[in-house]
């Protein structure tokens, strides 16, 4: 099974398209966003977004959509997601996880507490620990993080500090699922000069933002494209 990831493309219209376009091939069974979907720092703004264009948008494509929001959406407006889930138009996994095939996909938006304007996805790393701890999936899993591990290659702010969460690192080790995908810090890929690492077995990738990630899970390959 391959999919196709992409994370932070922040209202970025062309970007969303150029995901769709590669989640055409043939080879590619399923399409996978890693959150901070929408554009601006208002409400009304990002509501407009998601209902007139994004789910409109996902309504023509045929393949399994897999998502989560981040910490730049505004969680009020979690439920026009939530209604196009329940529709089939897409799979919202908020602290949940679907089966896809022969694969299961787990997802969690929350990002560790750090100084960001929008608060509604931030947790303390114990809260998040015991979040994750809570949800049902095997270990032959797919992880959907929008926080990139602690202390890692996917996690460098442009400070140089290492900004990820350590309760998904350590749930990373302990569960060591198939692989773990990540967003959040777009500029950790530039600064590290990495956009993946293995945590144990588990294969964790970070692209950046609004890179197009094909992941083969099978052969646990990624290659950017």
């Amino acid at each position: 099974m391959k999919i196709a990831y992409m994370t932070d493309m922040h209202g970025n219209k062309e970007a969303l398209e150029r995901l769709l376009e590669v989640g055409k091939e043939k080879s590619i069974e399923a399409i996978v966003i890693g959150g901070d979907l929408c554009p601006g720092f208002e409400i009304p703004e990002q509501r407009a977004f998601l209902e007139n264009w994004l789910v409109p948008k996902l309504k023509n494509f045929t393949k399994p959509i897999l998502l989560i929001m981040g910490n730049d959406d505004f969680s009020i407006n979690t439920d026009i997601l939530e209604k196009a889930d329940k529709e089939g138009v897409l799979h919202l996994l908020h602290n949940s996880a679907v089966k896809i095939g022969k694969i299961c996909f787990a997802g969690y938006p929350y990002v560790n507490d750090v100084p960001f304007l929008i608060r509604d996805w931030l947790k303390k790393e114990q809260e998040i620990k015991n979040d994750l701890e809570q949800i049902k999936a095997p270990r032959e899993t797919i992880w959907l993080f929008h926080a990139p591990p602690y202390e890692t290659k996917l996690d460098i702010a442009w400070s140089g500090e290492h900004v990820g969460s350590t309760a998904v690192k350590d749930f990373i080790l302990k569960e060591q699922p198939l692989a773990s995908l990540h967003g959040h810090i777009h500029e950790s890929p530039v600064i590290s000069g990495k956009w993946k690492e293995r945590l144990g077995n588990t294969l964790a990738i970070n692209p950046g933002n609004e890179n197009i990630i094909i992941l083969d899970i099978e052969k646990l390959e990624a290659k950017e494209i």
